[in-house]
């Protein structure tokens, strides 16, 4: 015998999954994981009109086999078992449910069905408004997602602002940006402060990427209304994504001034601050911060890294040894006060605190400074030692580390040993890009060049414009060969990908010489020699300018070089054979 219970609730979800009434966001593409459960929050009069379902064997079975499909990953046949279950019942929360589920399969036609469904049996709900509207939008169809869109804004149970912004981005979904700027228009045309809707109209041009028309519906909002606070930060965004820092610093900074007690907005305003190299300004932004929040750890955090780009080590190791009290951050203040330690140059304090990280995102690079510090103080073999015991969770972090060790055996002039290193790493990883780089450098250091070559090209064949290796292959050839055409290829595609890059320009300029073309040599070089100091970019447009028969000039450039490289070995090379 069946017996009657109030719709279908909490205690037949609970007892098939405790999946019910999940929230359901204005983004459609949300992952499952971000529709996390949460309590009924239906109005009286919503629950009111829920119908009381029988539940009969045959329903039962059916909504646990759509579990059942669920938790084994078949969604689309848990949606369509829900849409069938909500069809049945009758009951809002199935419909829900099935539109979720739909969603998650993928099966946008199957949620519109579910989404309609639920409208129709709750009309109040506006979570069931906005997935209506954000399917209808979303397949083409804005004209029926207008009424929708109006609930939204109107009815909106947290207010008309959040109506607003709810709106805005669904309408950004829209394909064309014409219909979506026509469909605010209309929806705010009544019923919304002309203020307001001006605002939404920026909003909405922003999201739909019309930032010159977002700055123009600005100006007029702050012409005909003056200076708010969330215009002005709506326009520094404006500004920032037009790449107009300044200008968004200085919008930014007057909605300072309006609202001088919202931390998050100074916050914000520090880190631009700090962006834009303004870093005095950025200082007593975070001191009036850490006035205010004397215990906020991000405060702490960013004003403790403002003080070390300053070298204030002292006023940086306070903040830093504040944050420990607070109990947050506590792995990036050990790191830091490592830095610090370093900068003091307190070597063993220095590794302890790096040995205090102990996971997170700087638990490996803190554990290779300790063992560049060990390298200096107790030698290879226990910096090696110490390596080895390092824990390694990826392929990466494994790759890091081989590298590092690799690279502290040729400091210590045991090339063939670090090759030995390398082809072992390269057996475990042998496709990584990384270790075929640092190899084929290795070999052109040992004039392996044919064995440079395979690990070149097996980088280009996984990363066809992989620059680095474009270019390490090209000024090889023209370096070391003669085959100098086909080193010019090499470089002027790396040029391509990175065409401010000095090492680039450099190489350009080398193999121009190479050629006999002096003249276009020369610019390369010039233009490079300008961007970076370098000995052996000085090297080489020494050479050029010799060959040319200005030595003089030559003479000069390379005995600047000596002032900021006075041991560089290609330069003083270079210099040997020239004066002989």
């Amino acid at each position: 015998m069946s017996k009657v219970v109030p719709a279908l609730g909490l205690s037949v979800m609970v007892l098939l999954a405790g999946c019910s009434h999940t929230t359901y966001h204005a983004d459609t593409r949300a992952t499952e994981s971000e529709q996390a459960m949460q309590p009924d929050t239906a109005t009286p009069a919503q629950q009111e009109t829920r119908r009381h379902v029988e539940l009969t064997p045959s329903l039962l079975f059916e909504l646990m086999s759509a579990e059942l499909a669920h938790q084994r990953g078949q969604m689309t046949q848990a949606a369509q078992t829900y849409l069938h279950a909500a069809q049945t019942t009758q009951d809002p929360r199935v419909a829900r449910r099935a539109t979720h589920l739909s969603l998650y399969a993928g099966q946008q036609a199957l949620a519109l069905e579910a989404a309609q469904l639920w409208v129709a049996l709750d009309p109040d709900d506006i979570d069931a408004q906005q997935s209506v509207s954000a399917l209808l939008i979303r397949t083409g169809n804005l004209d029926q997602a207008y009424p929708h869109l109006e609930r939204v804004l109107k009815h909106n149970p947290k207010g008309l602002s959040y109506g607003l912004s709810v709106t805005t981005s669904l309408l950004s979904r829209e394909d064309k940006p014409a219909r979506a700027l026509s469909a605010l228009e209309q929806l705010t045309a009544s019923g919304v402060p002309p203020e307001d809707a001006l605002y939404a109209h920026a909003q909405l041009a922003k999201q739909l990427g019309l930032n010159n028309l977002a700055t123009q519906d600005l100006e007029q909002l702050i012409g005909e209304y003056g200076e708010s606070k969330s215009a002005l930060i709506l326009y520094s965004q404006v500004l920032l994504s037009q790449g107009n820092e300044a200008g968004a610093l200085e919008r930014l900074g007057r909605a300072v001034e309006l609202d001088p007690d919202d931390a998050k907005l100074r916050l914000s305003y520090a880190r631009l601050l700090v962006d834009q190299d303004e870093l005095p300004k950025a200082r007593r932004q975070f001191r009036v911060l850490m006035e205010r929040s004397p215990h906020n750890a991000d405060v702490l955090y960013a004003s403790g890294l403002l003080a070390m780009q300053a070298k204030d080590y002292a006023e940086a190791e306070k903040l830093f040894q504040r944050l420990l009290t607070t109990r947050q951050r506590t792995d990036e203040a050990y790191f830091s006060l490592g830095e610090i330690a370093l900068q003091k140059e307190q070597p063993e304090q220095a590794i302890s605190w790096f040995e205090s990280v102990t996971e997170g995102p700087n638990y490996l690079d803190a554990r290779l400074r300790a063992t560049l510090i060990i390298k200096q103080q107790q030698g290879l073999d226990s910096a090696r030692a110490y390596l080895h015991q390092i824990k390694v969770s990826s392929e990466s972090d494994s790759v890091r580390v081989l590298l590092v060790e690799a690279e502290l055996v040729k400091e210590d002039t045991l090339p063939e040993e670090a090759m030995l290193l390398y082809n072992d790493a390269l057996a475990r990883y042998p496709d990584n890009i990384k270790l075929l780089f640092a190899r084929a450098m290795l070999s052109e250091q040992l004039n392996h060049l044919e064995m440079m070559e395979r690990d070149i090209h097996s980088i280009l064949k996984q990363e066809p414009n992989n620059a680095q290796a474009l270019n390490a292959w090209g000024y090889t050839l023209a370096d070391r060969t003669n085959r100098y055409q086909e080193a010019f290829d090499y470089i002027s595609r790396a040029l391509q990908q990175l065409p401010d890059d000095p090492a680039i320009i450099d190489s350009m300029g080398w193999v121009l010489y190479r050629l006999g073309r002096y003249e276009e040599s020369l610019k390369y070089l010039q233009k490079a020699a300008a961007m970076q100091q370098d000995g052996e970019i000085a090297a080489h447009l020494g050479e050029v300018l010799w060959q040319m028969g200005r030595k003089e000039e030559a003479q000069k450039i390379w005995n600047e070089a000596l002032d900021f490289a006075p041991d560089h070995a290609i330069l003083l090379r270079v210099i040997k054979r020239f004066s002989e």
